[in-house]
């Protein structure tokens, strides 16, 4: 069985784009969501993102109500992990609350529906070596001339 390794936030929409839009196994817009939801992934954040319904509504152009229901069938399904974290807005005596999900798609699962292993991670290809570039030092007028520029000024007429 295949193996693919997901390096970065790219090769994940990628991922999604050629091998779990193909398949009729999910549907149409729980696919498309996906693909919103993978723009937000932030691999230096191990792969979660905090999008909003109400961003991820403009992104889509669905309506808040379709991506909620979406939302929650990828989470039945186990597509997409979802954490509610219960945060205190800035001020204290403030009793308002903020709801903030995070969000994790299941590569693993997603992988089960299209017959490839799929990891986080790094793949086992060396990445290049990259040779410093040398740097860059302006010239200014003084280092062109060996005298100052003013002594080229003749006396006054």
């Amino acid at each position: 069985m295949q193996t693919i390794y997901l390096s970065s936030q790219v090769e994940l929409t990628n991922f999604i784009m050629r091998k779990i839009v193909k398949t009729d196994k999910i549907e149409s817009q729980d696919k498309y969501l996906l693909l919103m939801v993978s723009s937000f992934v932030n691999k230096e954040n191990d792969w979660w993102c905090y999008p909003s319904v109400a961003r991820l509504a403009e992104w889509s152009l669905m309506s808040q109500a379709t991506v909620k229901r979406a939302m929650a069938r990828l989470v039945a399904n186990g597509f997409l992990v979802r954490v509610r974290d219960n945060e205190t807005n800035a001020k204290k005596d403030d009793a308002y609350k903020t709801k903030s999900n995070r969000y994790k798609i299941d590569v693993e699962k997603l992988g089960d529906v299209v017959g490839v292993v799929v990891k986080y991670g790094v793949s086992g290809k060396p990445k290049p070596v990259s040779t410093p570039k040398p740097k860059y030092k302006p010239k200014t007028f003084a280092d062109e001339c060996d005298s100052d520029p003013c002594d080229l000024i003749d006396a006054p007429f």
